[in-house]
């Protein structure tokens, strides 16, 4: 990865593209500029996470075309100091919504098809998507034979090998947030993905990107998240039962349910959907009920 010198006072002009808590993301022509809070550089630093070597270590993955790789890493021409990265701008829409304006869901369970398949190669190359959960880094966009295509964004946010992510999904969890692992607070075992079949050391475990495609596919398809099994419900004025979730949801196929649950366990071990998304939708008819959907079995 090449290093590019830049003003960043001059960045700093620029109108701001998006913002989080731990950067500013700016536009600029076909590139987007990625420049990182000092703050939680500092952080990284004390938390022996690297940024600055992740980035400068990064290179296309040959079997992952998906995920894109930044162009360059940024420094101060000024202080000589790592600031952020560079990538290209992707001409797309964020998959959240284009899900919304295409909520077709055979599509959908397609698109769950591709996104194992990236896991599945994912893993031969050690890489863990902790952010995957979070569809505005997954960008939907065109080919030039004006296919559709897919590309995961936000590269810092991917454990690479060694390289661990400093960030993960609210959804897999929202009962914590990422100070706890900006900060290395102790954590709790209550918090299922920190426990030992998710996470060892600095490192996401790949059951991770299982426990990932599960929370998102049930988000999307039934605007329901699954992470909020065994979890207090303040409405219900109880825990969250796996058969009050099957319930609400109507789902009650029981080998569906049996990859749900194994989700939760610490000495079993994931399984994809798989062919049981279709099952699904070959199964159940999917009818607005409040705020979430509902399945219904076809009759």
């Amino acid at each position: 990865m090449k290093k590019e010198y830049v003003d960043i006072r001059e960045i700093f002009q620029k109108p701001i593209f998006n913002s989080g808590n731990t950067s500013c993301i700016y536009r600029d022509g076909d590139y987007i500029l990625k420049i990182y809070n000092s703050f939680y550089l500092d952080i990284s630093k004390i938390n022996n996470i690297d940024i600055e070597q992740k980035i400068l270590s990064a290179k296309k993955i040959e079997t992952i075309p998906e995920i894109e790789v930044p162009v360059s890493a940024l420094y101060d021409i000024n202080t000589k100091c790592f600031v952020g990265i560079k990538s290209n701008f992707i001409k797309g829409i964020t998959y959240d919504n284009f899900i919304k304006e295409n909520r077709e869901y055979e599509s959908i369970i397609k698109d769950y098809d591709y996104f194992e398949d990236i896991f599945k190669r994912a893993e031969k190359e050690s890489i863990v998507f902790p952010d995957f959960a979070n569809s505005k880094n997954i960008m939907v966009a065109k080919d030039k034979n004006n296919n559709k295509t897919i590309k995961l964004i936000d590269y810092d946010s991917i454990q690479i090998g060694e390289f661990p992510s400093m960030t993960h999904a609210t959804a897999l969890d929202p009962t914590i947030n990422n100070s706890a692992l900006m900060l290395k607070e102790e954590i709790d075992s209550k918090y299922l993905i920190f426990t030992p079949k998710y996470r060892k050391g600095d490192l996401f475990t790949q059951e991770l990107n299982i426990y990932s495609e599960y929370v998102s596919f049930f988000l999307d398809l039934l605007n329901i998240n699954i992470s909020q099994i065994e979890q207090p419900m303040p409405f219900l004025n109880s825990i969250l039962t796996f058969d009050m979730f099957f319930q609400i949801i109507g789902l009650d196929d029981h080998d569906i349910q049996n990859k749900v649950w194994k989700l939760f366990r610490q000495n079993k071990k994931n399984e994809y959907l798989g062919d049981d998304k279709y099952t699904i939708l070959e199964t159940y008819d999917i009818k607005p009920a409040g705020m979430c959907n509902r399945l219904v079995r076809k009759r």
